[in-house]
């Protein structure tokens, strides 16, 4: 029964530990496909302009103070071979219209231009710590023969790297949790070539990026706490734990 008790309290508090603030959807690709829906935000290639915004929607339709800019160029064009028929999984979170291009850089030279990475930075988070960024990333290229694995690496107070190989791909993305901004509130993308990229070009995307921000809920503080002091109160005072909860 005890055991039964001390468990609940924990999974209690670890079910209130956390909560969605906000979530930004962005759409990377050629100005003729860009994704028409609220909270979406549309960054055209840099060969058209609008490479950059100063304040992104986020997900439920306001203007954030949130901005998006591009610090790394890539190719002046767009991959225009996604899918536009993803799973439904895919297609819940991003639109045919998000799926179906990208942007591309290679680390040979492709039409006279060579940009073997590209990249963003995100400016306006929140610099205190407190809270975690999540990076969704889908891209797809159709008909493809080869490993085109794609590098996001994310740069704050700390860093992560989600990998994602575009080739025929309808139904998997690339995923980085946990990713904190930096004293300032910025997170640096930079997209690269993958390890296992084989491509003779390395050829690497970035098609449809979704940000999910996550802060600890103040009443999941106190939750954890109780937890904590639950345990200090019922914990025998000479023997192992693990022989009380057994």
């Amino acid at each position: 029964m005890r055991r039964f008790i001390i468990l609940s309290v924990l999974a209690c508090a670890g079910s209130a530990a956390s909560t969605q603030a906000e979530i930004f959807n962005i759409d990377f690709g050629d100005p003729g496909q860009q994704s028409a829906y609220l909270g979406w935000n549309n960054i055209v290639s840099n060969a058209s302009g609008g490479s950059s915004l100063n304040r992104l929607v986020e997900g439920s339709g306001p203007l954030s103070t949130v901005s998006l800019t591009m610090t790394d160029p890539f190719y002046p064009g767009s991959n225009q071979n996604g899918t536009t028929t993803a799973s439904s999984a895919i297609a819940f979170i991003f639109p045919p219209q998000a799926t179906g291009d990208s942007f591309f850089g290679s680390v040979v030279s492709v039409g006279g231009v060579t940009e073997p990475t590209g990249g963003y930075t995100l400016a306006g988070l929140d610099p205190t710590g407190a809270t975690t960024y999540t990076f969704n990333f889908f891209t797809s290229y159709i008909g493809a023969t080869d490993n085109r694995e794609t590098a996001y690496k994310l740069d704050g107070a700390n860093s992560r790297t989600a990998y994602l190989n575009p080739s025929n791909n309808t139904s998997e993305m690339g995923t980085a949790t946990g990713v904190v901004p930096d004293a300032s509130g910025h997170i640096t993308l930079t997209v690269s070539p993958g390890p296992n990229n084989n491509n003779p070009s390395g050829f690497y995307y970035l098609g449809a990026l979704q940000i999910v921000s996550v802060v600890p809920e103040p009443a999941s503080i106190s939750a954890l706490a109780l937890a904590g002091a639950f345990l200090r109160r019922r914990l025998p005072r000479d023997g192992p734990a693990r022989e009380w909860l057994s």
